[in-house]
């Protein structure tokens, strides 16, 4: 499952990661770095258009029509069927750049223990779906089953990434057979990942400064 993640790069690394499909602008500054991106909040968003591609700020998570709450998460291997993600996945597609995402170890009883995930070669592309609202624009991340050396500890599912050579291919509207692009974040053919312990500060989203990423010391447990 992906409930948190990060976006702390510069233009000069999306321009690295994107140039396979997005020739990015020179937009000035660098964005404001974000470390705990938590769902209802804006994150920046990468979305086809007739001329290419954009990138803007979007909302996490579409509204529920059938019940209090947002979701912010859908299943790769059913989008294409549910009412609610159907027209999505069939034509609005999305990429969200992102550093790392945070993940909790159950541990029984006792306190989860978060961990930071991230690739060994910095920015990766998580696959997402958006869609139109009154109240402005919507995201979901997608999401594929977590590979084996990742679970039990890990939640079952993983957040589905898109290889920057495949991106323009992601994007296109008018491309309705897409999905299969989108692999898991822990699928070894996507690329070299790294994970670590991290500080329960992680917990609270209103906590999002550079210091959420620091190890510390690592317990028996998921990868130990």
């Amino acid at each position: 499952m992906c409930g948190r993640f990060t976006q702390h790069w510069t233009w000069a690394q999306l321009r690295a990661v994107s140039e396979p499909f997005w020739a990015v602008p020179d937009p000035g500054d660098d964005p404001k770095p974000r470390y705990n991106i938590a769902p209802t909040q804006p994150a920046l968003v990468i979305r086809g258009t007739d001329g290419g591609a954009r990138i803007d700020p979007v909302r996490w998570g579409f509204a529920n029509h059938h019940r209090l709450g947002e979701v912010i998460n859908a299943r790769v291997e059913t989008a294409r069927r549910l009412p609610m993600f159907r027209e999505a996945a069939r034509a609005r597609r999305c990429l969200i750049p992102a550093d790392a995402f945070y993940e909790w170890e159950s541990k029984g009883d006792g306190p989860k223990q978060p961990w930071a995930l991230a690739a060994r070669d910095g920015l990766f592309l998580l696959a997402g779906l958006w869609e139109p609202s009154d109240g402005g624009d919507r995201f979901v991340t997608l999401t594929c089953d977590t590979p084996p050396g990742f679970e039990p500890a890990i939640h079952h599912r993983m957040p589905c990434v898109v290889r920057p050579e495949n991106g323009a291919a992601w994007l296109d509207p008018a491309n309705p057979e897409a999905l299969p692009l989108a692999m898991s974040f822990g699928d070894p053919d996507a690329f070299p990942t790294k994970a670590w312990p991290i500080s329960t500060r992680v917990n609270t989203p209103r906590n999002d400064d550079a210091r959420l990423l620091e190890p510390v010391e690592p317990e028996a447990g998921l990868f130990g």
